[in-house]
């Protein structure tokens, strides 16, 4: 009877608690699922009500598109005002009459291929305005007044800003100021400054440099002409020559040079 006991002990005792405790898991389960797929269950219902509230609507205005509006286009090679003004969307034969017909529109017949003409529209093509600076400075305008234009020339406001430019000379002087868009009047300007020092037709060579600080005339943005050299340097086979523009309270304006000695008469 001891040996059976010890045989059955032995048998039993290897199930480990982890096997049991899984067992009992799916025990539960089973019973768990078996609640849960009883037939004729019954399970609670929640109370259900519809609820219609009327909301006021906000109106909204649709956007008011703007009665008139700017737009600007440069003049390409070949180009009349006519062709510029189809461009932008013009369709009005009133203006175009105008301008074949006003002799203070005659300029705008004259139009520089760079140039910005601008033009105020409104929704239906009609022009309202026209704006065009002439190369001389002025700036030449037409307004739509009623049925009809109006045209003038004026002498705009002008802002004047600086500008800098810096290059290396590889070939000639006026060549590396072009390739930086330095304007042919501030390049004289350069070469006249200095020319006390410098005999830029046999002593320039490749590799010297300058840099030059200049105004810059500006009508609504747009660059209308080169003013006087502020500052400038012109490094030649090595040596650093600089000058710098003093205006007086008379209004004379001359170039000194760092020593405070005039390099040039006023100008």
């Amino acid at each position: 009877m001891a040996i059976l006991a010890q045989r059955v002990t032995t048998l039993l005792y290897p199930i480990s608690a982890g096997r049991v405790g899984a067992a009992t898991a799916l025990m539960a389960l089973g019973v768990v699922a078996a609640f849960g797929l009883a037939p004729d269950t019954t399970l609670d219902t929640v109370p259900r009500a519809r609820v219609t509230r009327d909301l006021a609507l906000r109106t909204i205005a649709p956007p008011v598109a703007d009665e008139a509006y700017w737009q600007e286009e440069r003049v390409r090679r070949g180009d009349t005002v006519g062709s510029v003004l189809a461009r932008v969307g013009v369709e009005d034969s009133a203006a175009q009459n105008f301008l074949r017909s006003d002799a203070g529109a005659r300029p705008f017949y004259q139009l520089r291929p760079g140039k910005p003409l601008r033009v105020k529209t409104d929704a239906g093509g009609r022009m309202l305005g026209l704006r065009y600076l002439t190369q001389s400075g002025e700036l030449l305008t037409i307004d739509r007044v009623g049925d009809g234009f109006v045209s003038q020339s004026t002498t705009p406001d002008v802002a004047v800003s600086l500008e800098l430019r810096a290059n290396e000379i590889r070939g000639s002087l006026f060549g590396a100021a072009d390739a930086v868009a330095l304007p042919d009047a501030v390049t004289m300007q350069l070469a006249d400054i200095f020319s006390g020092d410098i005999d830029f037709l046999h002593d320039l060579r490749r590799g010297d440099r300058f840099s030059v600080v200049y105004e810059m005339r500006r009508v609504d943005g747009e660059a209308a002409g080169a003013g006087r050299i502020v500052a400038a340097e012109f490094v030649n086979k090595g040596i650093p020559y600089r000058a710098f523009l003093w205006r007086s309270p008379d209004g004379t304006e001359d170039y000194y040079g760092e020593d405070g000695k005039s390099l040039k008469k006023a100008f």
